[in-house]
């Protein structure tokens, strides 16, 4: 899953080009309420739960960086 950045977190330094996703993120569990608890790749558990609107279906890249 990839998280949706709130607003005002755009760097200055990339101005409109800055990426507004955050991730990927893997569901660690789910909450009540259409949330859901989720971790970083390495294990690493977000300290509250995330609404699922804010949430997109992660599609990794089918390039490899060489």
């Amino acid at each position: 899953m990839k998280l949706i950045l709130p607003i005002g977190s755009k760097d200055s330094k990339f101005g409109k080009w800055s990426p507004t996703w955050e991730g990927p993120y893997r569901i660690n569990r789910c909450a009540p309420g259409n949330a859901y608890i989720l971790e970083t790749l390495e294990g690493e558990e977000f300290p509250r739960a995330l609404n699922g609107k804010y949430l997109k279906k992660y599609y990794p890249s089918i390039w490899v960086d060489a």
